[in-house]
C-alpha cells in the first residue's frame, strides 16, 4: 500500500486547468479500473471468448452513451463526437472474433449527463482511455499474437497523441469554470460505469 501511495501526486493547491482538476479528482477511480483490467484481462488465462464478451459489453455501453450524449450537445460538438466514435472499431473486433454486435436495447448503466459540460467530462474518460489503450493493445499482441484483435484499444493509432491534445483544447474551451464540478462528477461517474462493464464481462472466466 505504501508503494502505491507514493505514486499518487500531492493534491493541487490551485489547479490551473480543467484537465489538471479532472486528472486529480478522478485518480482513485482511474487507478481502480486500470488495476482491474491488468488483473483480469491482460493475463494468459484470457481467451477469445472472454475478449468477445468484453467487446460486446463495450459496444453496448458506447452505442447507448453516444445516443444519450448526442441528444444533449449542439451540432458542432455532435460532429466532434461522431468523428471520435468507438463503435466501428468495436464492431471490427467483434466480427474478427466471429461474433455479432449485441442488441442495442440491452439495459446498461450510463453516467448521468445533464448538459454539455457533463458530456465533455464524460468524454475526458473515454478519450483518455485511448492513451492507455496503446499499452493494452501492445500487451495483448504480446500475449496473443494472432487470436485477439485490438482495433478498439489501438484506437487512433499513431495519431492518438494529436487526437488527445485536440480534445483537451475542446474541453477547456467549452466548459466554463462554473461547470467544472459538473464535468468532474460526470467523469467519475463514467469511470464507475465503465468499470461495471469490465467487471460484468470479465469476472466470470468461463
Amino acid at each position: 500500500m505504501q508503494a502505491i501511495a507514493q505514486d499518487i501526486p500531492e493534491p493541487f493547491t490551485q489547479p490551473i486547468t480543467l484537465r489538471d482538476q479532472l486528472r486529480h479528482h478522478t485518480m482513485p477511480a482511474h487507478v481502480r479500473i486500470d488495476v482491474f483490467i491488468s488483473a483480469r484481462f491482460l493475463q494468459l488465462s484470457t481467451t477469445p471468448a472472454i475478449a468477445l464478451r468484453l467487446y460486446r459489453g463495450l459496444f453496448t455501453f458506447f452505442i447507448q452513451w453516444e445516443n444519450r450524449a448526442s441528444a444533449i450537445v449542439d451540432a458542432g460538438l455532435f460532429n466532434v463526437m461522431s468523428s471520435r466514435s468507438k463503435l466501428e472499431m468495436l464492431r471490427s473486433d467483434i466480427h474478427a472474433l466471429g461474433g455479432e454486435c449485441p442488441d442495442t436495447g440491452l439495459s446498461i448503466e450510463l453516467p448521468r449527463m445533464s448538459g454539455t459540460s457533463a458530456v465533455l467530462g464524460s468524454m475526458y474518460v473515454i478519450e483518455g482511455s485511448t492513451l492507455g489503450g496503446k499499452a493494452i493493445a501492445q500487451r495483448l499482441r504480446t500475449l496473443f499474437p494472432q487470436s485477439i484483435p485490438t482495433a478498439y484499444f489501438e484506437s487512433y493509432g499513431s495519431s492518438v497523441g494529436k487526437q488527445w491534445r485536440e480534445f483537451v483544447e475542446i474541453l477547456e474551451h467549452h466548459v466554463p469554470p462554473e461547470d467544472h464540478a459538473q464535468a468532474i462528477a460526470a467523469a467519475n461517474a463514467t469511470f464507475v460505469a465503465m468499470e461495471k462493464v469490465y467487471v460484468k464481462c470479465l469476472e466470470s472466466r468461463s
